[in-house]
């Protein structure tokens, strides 16, 4: 066991670059060859992009953030109009959305699928709201039937935020759905590096997105390039478990935070979002996109999935899979939550295995109705929704120490009343004597579900380049982990690093 441990149990991290050796070849030959037929490219990756099932139109981009941006600068919706948007994202489109001077209303998930809370569109819509924009979270798909019904009947656009999410081409987004983008940035499925496919159904709004688009400059193949490149230094540390071994022993005898750095290195627009979004993708991008996708294969897709499922039914009590009960499940990316994640992450780290808090960049959208916090004062009027049922009744409970607040309308969900987010009850306790505490009020446009999960999740290293016999270590290695963490009943437990256990 000393020998697993040194250096790392499991060799892997929780992130991955779906590519080999050869598709960085490919991709850097595409940069040096100047001979690509633009038109002929993009005619070939419309056509693979159009299905019996969905034969929307087809647009190729720099990236999703290009395409949500181009949207946005196309419809020109009046500064103060309201976008409802799924409450995880990446900070990138919140900007985007706050750049166009447009409020963001935060639609809730749940943490069992992974997908939005559409019973509380009602509550969120208002005359102001202009499109409702849903993420399908860590490549699970929610369903999109009751959301565009929703929409239609009250004249609001539809965008399905696919960057996590692509699987092959029987599934490309509800064909009702206005815009649909998908990414193949460096750590998602198939990745090209880089870019991206719009699927737009009204001819009208895909002419005005591609007038606007060609009035681009291009990418140019020297900062393709320089992408690659980047990348290439960090699939050698990612999906190579001997350089992956003797770079972890090394960064962590000098204290290195490599995750950290790791995370970053990827970013694919780490400054001047804006500007360096607003750019058609190269000849080369375009190519290597072409022969990334031509060579999807649904039976080394599903390996994924096998994988996943596998350690999805060994985990430990205590353990709950993000969206294991989402009816497509596609597990991009093994997030689990638990109720104390920073102890688990240094308890597996110790163990040897590269579990990781912070391997996405996805956080929770704040709601940008001025009340951002999950309980409101008592004094604050209670209507931000326009639902006077909002208002919560204050009652006493019995116990002369104690007062209890319950949700007069519908509660946030969060069949979670142990997290004390909203529920049915949530006990005050009085200090002092005198008349009795002021009690908070659940603030309702606040995405209580997501922000715990934000707050409790780890990320598992749990992907298809990780081998059977690799897994299982790693499952014996959390369930020492969680173990530890019950018996020790807190974060204090002493374990040498790496560990010999």
């Amino acid at each position: 066991m000393a020998e697993e441990t040194s250096g790392g149990l499991v060799p892997h991290f929780s992130v991955f670059i779906d590519a080999g050796i050869g598709d960085f070849t490919k991709a850097a030959a595409n940069c040096i060859c100047s001979s690509h037929d633009r038109d002929l490219q993009i005619g070939e990756l419309q056509t693979m992009w159009t299905t019996p099932a969905n034969r929307n139109l087809v647009l190729p981009l720099l990236s999703v953030r290009t395409g949500f941006d181009l949207f946005l600068r196309v419809m020109n919706f009046p500064p103060g109009s309201e976008i409802i948007m799924s409450a995880l994202n990446i900070p990138d489109m919140i900007q985007i959305v706050r750049h166009h001077s447009l409020r963001i209303v935060p639609l809730d998930i749940r943490i069992e699928t992974a997908a939005p809370k559409v019973d509380l569109l009602p509550q969120l819509v208002s005359p102001r709201t202009v499109a409702i924009v849903i993420a399908h979270l860590y490549g699970k798909w929610s369903p999109m039937d009751e959301i565009i019904a929703f929409a239609k009947e009250r004249n609001i656009y539809v965008v399905e935020d696919c960057a996590e999410c692509f699987c092959g081409f029987e599934r490309l987004s509800h064909p009702e759905t206005d815009v649909a983008l998908f990414s193949f940035g460096v750590i998602k499925f198939y990745t090209s590096f880089g870019g991206a496919i719009a699927k737009v159904r009204d001819r009208e709004l895909y002419t005005k997105l591609v007038a606007l688009h060609e009035t681009y400059n291009m990418q140019s193949s020297s900062t393709y390039l320089k992408k690659i490149l980047r990348y290439l230094c960090m699939y050698l540390v990612l999906d190579v478990p001997l350089i992956a071994k003797t770079g972890v022993k090394t960064l962590r005898t000098f204290n290195v935070d490599y995750m950290y750095h790791g995370v970053k290195m990827l970013r694919g627009f780490p400054d001047q979002l804006m500007q360096k979004i607003r750019e058609r993708p190269s000849g080369a991008l375009l190519a290597t996109m072409l022969h990334r996708q031509k060579s999807f294969s649904a039976t080394e897709f599903c390996l994924q999935r096998l994988k996943a499922e596998y350690v999805a039914a060994r985990l430990p009590r205590g353990l709950d899979v993000v969206g294991s009960k989402a009816s497509v499940n596609n597990y991009w990316l093994f997030p689990v939550v638990t109720e104390n994640p920073d102890n688990l992450v240094f308890l597996l780290n110790a163990l040897g295995v590269e579990a990781y808090r912070g391997a996405t960049q996805l956080n929770v959208v704040e709601p940008h109705n001025g009340h951002p916090n999950p309980l409101l004062p008592a004094h604050a009027n209670n209507s931000t929704t326009g639902d006077k049922n909002n208002s919560a009744e204050q009652y006493h409970s019995g116990d002369s120490d104690t007062f209890v607040m319950s949700c007069a309308g519908d509660c946030p969900d969060p069949a979670e009343t142990d997290r004390n987010d909203c529920g049915n009850q949530v006990d005050f306790a009085k200090e002092g004597t005198g008349s009795p505490q002021h009690i908070p009020t659940v603030n309702k446009q606040y995405p209580h579900e997501a922000k715990y999960l934000i707050d409790h999740v780890v990320y598992l290293p749990v992907h298809k380049l990780v081998p059977f016999h690799q897994l299982n270590r790693m499952l014996r290695a959390v369930k020492i982990a969680v173990d530890l963490h019950r018996s020790s009943n807190g974060p204090g437990v002493k374990v040498r690093f790496p560990s010999k256990l």
